[in-house]
């Protein structure tokens, strides 16, 4: 449930496979469905996946602050102190240990890969009678391994899930997707994607991360056609805090940007980048969530001030740095063939026989160069003044932290 990337066995197998119809693999059990009525105003006990990643440990803080919930968080562990440990450095990691009222949370030992998360019969009945509400944000963040790798956490957890939240009475879920879902080939040619339903059949998308995501927003639109309240919220690219910088140094893009920056080589690509500060994500999150309103409906969490790629590279040599642009391809072997401490890229690829030839030949750099409408979140929010600093403001912030980070 840790939003990292781990490159360990990492495969290319998921590229062999991006023309498969992933349509077939959204397969909703019978017995999800809506039997019992709910009320959404209540918030006495929260699930939340998926606090020990960097997006989910600002969702337990605003949960915490927005709400007088108390979260119960389900943490893969061996013991309830080791869970805390892992809760506890999270929090520290990220500057957030401070905002935390420790009294308010509950530790639940569990996997989402397991049938019923792997809890004894009574535990299980005794949470799905206890539970109000569900924040799913726990997934498998490994960009890089195939969608067979995926499934058992980013599928099958979401399924355990939805059939969590129909056990003895109705818990709504508020589901965290993904804007990458729209690098299927039924949005190519779309120059604005809308906060609704996906369509297609989720071919054309190259990650296996990307394609558990497609299938698993795809299962929870089925619950949701059969009455369980479900709410699908799609960040953008999760970035560092708008007020601190403060980010997941594993992030892909992240370590993309500084690649490019250390190196002083830039792929040119009519792209734009969707940097959407985590805090901003997550505030905007739970506010929506907790506006009864908001049910059942789709939200763009994406920064309506995007930055072109190549003007972010203006911006950043304009700071004194000098990145010369090249064609993506020549990028791409110049990153397979420079293999140093300054390549940030290189070890997520590197690490099986065979993968430098297969680095060459990905002529892309998949970010998007469409936009996203955000009506959702703006018609949601309008009692709420949330603010996103735009792309280059953020860049302001982001380079002082990596800067004062030392990483640049």
């Amino acid at each position: 449930m840790s939003n990292t990337i781990d490159n360990s066995n990492c495969n290319f197998e998921q590229f062999e496979f991006y023309q498969r119809d992933f349509s077939q693999e959204v397969k909703l059990p019978e017995k999800i469905n809506l039997e019992f009525d709910y009320e959404h105003a209540l918030f006495r006990n929260i699930l939340l996946t998926g606090a020990t990643g960097f997006f989910g440990a600002y969702l337990l803080v605003d949960l915490l602050e927005e709400t007088t919930a108390n979260i119960y968080c389900l943490i893969r562990s061996s013991s309830e102190e080791q869970a805390r440990v892992r809760l506890e450095d999270n929090l520290k990691k990220y500057g957030l240990f401070a905002r935390v009222d420790f009294k308010r949370i509950h530790f639940v030992l569990g996997d989402l890969s397991q049938k019923n998360f792997g809890w004894k019969t009574n535990l299980y009945e005794d949470l799905s009678n206890c539970i109000d509400v569900i924040y799913h944000s726990g997934a498998s963040v490994v960009y890089f391994r195939s969608y067979t790798t995926m499934k058992s956490v980013n599928v099958d957890g979401t399924i355990e899930i939805l059939l969590f939240a129909c056990r003895n009475k109705t818990k709504p879920v508020h589901y965290v997707s993904s804007f990458s879902i729209a690098r299927s080939a039924y949005y190519r040619q779309k120059s604005v994607i809308y906060e609704e339903p996906i369509y297609g059949k989720g071919m054309g998308i190259k990650l296996g991360y990307i394609q558990s995501k497609w299938v698993a927003e795809s299962i929870c639109e089925q619950a949701r056609l059969r009455g369980l309240p479900i709410s699908i919220y799609r960040p953008g690219i999760i970035s560092g805090s708008q007020k601190s910088g403060v980010m997941n140094h594993y992030d892909f893009i992240v370590r993309v940007l500084l690649t490019c920056v250390l190196l002083q080589k830039a792929p040119i690509t009519s792209t734009y980048v969707h940097f959407t500060p985590v805090d901003y994500c997550s505030k905007a999150m739970v506010k929506l969530s907790i506006n009864p309103n908001n049910i059942n409906r789709y939200f763009h969490l994406v920064n309506e001030n995007p930055i072109l790629w190549s003007d972010l590279f203006k911006w950043i040599n304009a700071q004194g740095y000098d990145v010369e642009m090249i064609p993506v391809e020549d990028w791409w072997a110049f990153i397979a063939t420079n293999i140093n401490s300054k390549n940030l890229v290189a070890p997520l690829f590197m690490t099986e026989k065979g993968m430098r030839d297969k680095v060459k030949n990905w002529k892309e750099i998949d970010i998007f160069s469409c936009k996203f409408d955000c009506s959702n979140v703006n018609q949601g929010m309008a009692n709420d003044s949330i603010e996103c600093l735009s792309v280059k403001e953020l860049l302001e912030v982001y380079f002082l932290y990596f800067i004062k980070s030392g990483m640049i």
